[in-house]
């Protein structure tokens, strides 16, 4: 009974070491992809500068016919309705003659994709200036300038994406989805952060499963310090699979020397004593954080309908309140001056909000009942005709009355129209919606005949992402959908949280043997080698 009690870890532990050399190697190519991919999206501002080939994320042709956001608004001057500047994800182009055609208008911008995606462009007609408000910062250009390049505002943040800009009196103001910057309209121009006073009895949005668990797969939920954490146990991983690699190769390579009756260099046997010596040390350390990436890796893209409405359950928690106490963090959608009642609209994930822009007074959330899931609001205008805002998601295009609170739906053709990255709205009164797939539509024509507003042959030509959004939807598996299809989600969480899993599993025992079990029953201690 004592033998079979011995035999019984041995061969626990030869299985549970077989199981952890195969699936690390075979692993080593993943882990790397995933590792670097991971940290590289976990810290955007890092790669902000560098734009990859739109075909790397699978799409051929990334804009057709202005959709994917490459138009969002084009803009017109109220002197001479032929001139004009369109934006969008595919820069800012300038128009001569009411949209016919484009010529670029980006001399001054750096040449990557984050710093050509623009979410807003202020015309300051008066003082013939344009603000642009991008993904990675804010910027100015002088129209009568002799370089006419645009140049760079400061701006008391860290390069967030502007989505809102608008002037009032003799300020302007630029508005990311957490933050307020404000500054006066006068050169030099440095933008500095404020902060609108909150309701006393308000309580900060809560959070549903599913980004509490992603606040923990990439650490900020603890902030910077968590995203560092994750970082390491990243770096981590990456040194136990080079190290699991060599550790495997370098027995091989030194039998087959031997063979041939070579010597074995001594760098070569130094780096195998070094890697074997903090594999096992380092990996059981960072056990625990490994759990923690690949479980709630598994849980978030895990496709079984009913844990994927448990994920959308709202929890009596905010997990930003842990290091950051920003009541407006991540909640803005869109933002406006109401000329007509002086005030601020504040579109948000909770509802409409108005603030008269007094610092010293709180602002106040409008009773009106917007659609549930605004699903990242696109377009947000002041309509001076009826008084009403006009709101655009990939959910619909709606019109809100403030008084009244009533909702209207716009519709075309019958059908009511969803899917909006864009709107737009000519001096001779024809409308346009951009839809996310099929681009350019026209809602409504004033004209009776209304003029082709085509997208330059440049733009289908050079396009371009970011290289942020490439780091992610590899990092995802997104990238892998046109191979794959709707099966994407095994490829990489389930597939790869079961590699890590294993992987901590054997690696855990190995470790516990080694330490516990070895001197109990003897083991031929040349086995390792």
């Amino acid at each position: 009974m004592d033998t079979l009690k011995d035999i019984s870890p041995r061969r626990i532990f030869k299985v549970s070491r077989w199981l952890h050399r195969w699936i690390g190697l075979i692993g080593i190519f993943y882990f790397s992809m995933m590792v670097l991919s991971g940290i590289l999206a976990n810290h955007p501002c890092i790669i902000t500068h560098f734009s990859v080939p739109a075909s790397w994320v699978g799409q051929k042709a990334l804009y057709r016919n202005w959709n994917q956001s490459s138009l969002r608004n084009i803009i017109f001057s109220t002197r001479n309705p032929q001139k004009g500047f369109a934006y969008g994800r595919a820069g800012i182009w300038r128009t001569y003659n009411n949209g016919k055609t484009f010529i670029p208008f980006m001399e001054g911008l750096p040449n990557s994709a984050p710093f050509r995606n623009i979410y807003d462009l202020y015309w300051d007609e008066k003082e013939s200036r344009l603000f642009a408000g991008t993904e990675a910062g804010l910027f100015v250009c002088e129209l009568d300038s002799d370089g006419k390049a645009w140049e760079i505002c400061a701006l008391d943040g860290d390069g967030e994406a502007i989505l809102s800009l608008f002037a009032f009196k003799n300020h302007i103001m630029a508005i990311t989805d957490s933050h307020f910057f404000l500054s006066d309209n006068s050169p030099p121009f440095h933008f500095k952060e404020i902060s609108p006073r909150t309701p006393a009895p308000f309580r900060p949005k809560k959070t549903d499963i599913a980004t509490l668990m992603l606040n923990i797969h990439n650490g900020s939920i603890l902030g910077l310090p968590g995203k560092i954490l994750i970082d390491f146990a990243g770096f981590a991983i990456l040194f136990l699979s080079l190290s699991a690699f060599y550790i495997w190769y370098y027995p091989v390579h030194a039998k087959r020397r031997r063979k041939k009756k070579k010597g074995i260099s001594y760098y070569q046997l130094s780096l195998f004593r070094f890697f074997h010596k903090y594999h096992s040390k380092l990996g059981i350390w960072t056990i625990p954080l490994v759990l923690i990436i690949s479980l709630t890796s598994f849980l978030i893209f895990l496709p079984i309908s009913s844990w994927q409405s448990i994920l959308i359950f709202t929890l009596n928690f905010n997990s930003n309140d842990i290091t950051d106490k920003n009541p407006w963090k991540e909640k803005i959608e869109k933002a406006l001056y109401n000329p007509d009642t002086q005030k601020i609209m504040i579109l948000t994930k909770d509802g409409l909000i108005e603030w008269d822009r007094n610092l010293q007074s709180p602002w106040k959330k409008l009773t009106i009942n917007l659609p549930p899931r605004l699903m990242g609001a696109s377009v947000f205008r002041y309509t001076p005709k009826d008084k009403s805002y006009l709101i655009g998601s990939l959910s619909g295009l709606y019109k809100v009355d403030p008084v009244s609170g009533s909702i209207d739906y716009l519709r075309k053709g019958g059908k009511k129209i969803t899917r909006v990255c864009g709107y737009l709205k000519k001096p001779n009164g024809d409308e346009y919606y951009v839809h996310k797939e099929k681009g350019l539509k026209l809602i409504i024509t004033c004209s009776g005949n209304p003029g082709p507003i085509l997208m330059p042959e440049a733009i289908a030509k050079n396009s371009k992402t970011s290289l942020w959004k490439f780091c992610s939807d590899l990092h995802s598996g997104r990238i892998f959908k046109p191979l794959l299809g709707q099966n994407t989600w095994w490829l990489m969480p389930f597939i790869g949280t079961l590699i890590l899993l294993c992987l901590a599993l054997t690696g855990a025992y190995d470790w516990y043997y080694w330490k516990h079990v070895r001197e109990k029953i003897n083991m031929d201690l040349s086995y390792n080698l």
